[in-house]
């Protein structure tokens, strides 16, 4: 899907503002067509992870942190289905 992998090459190269609006556009269409339980709604979940994690790293007064943290639940709650 051209949305999320190019938000993760966006987010490698730190431009993370367009890396998330690319994500949030994956996760959107793949939710509404697949659901929460695809392997690709769940790559992009662990994409979100991973892009926070790496953008409160850059810049970790921001907040970053807890949205990771809120995606890795998201992440953990898709195992366990």
């Amino acid at each position: 899907m051209r949305p999320a992998g190019y938000g993760l090459c966006l987010s490698g190269l730190d431009r993370y503002n367009e890396a998330e609006a690319d994500l949030v556009e994956a996760y959107e269409i793949l939710m509404g067509s697949v659901g929460p339980e695809n392997e690709y709604t769940i790559g992009v979940v662990e994409s979100f992870a991973d892009l926070y994690t790496a953008w409160h790293e850059a810049e970790p007064d921001k907040g970053y942190d807890a949205k990771a943290a809120e995606w890795r639940a998201k992440l953990e709650e898709s195992h366990q289905r």
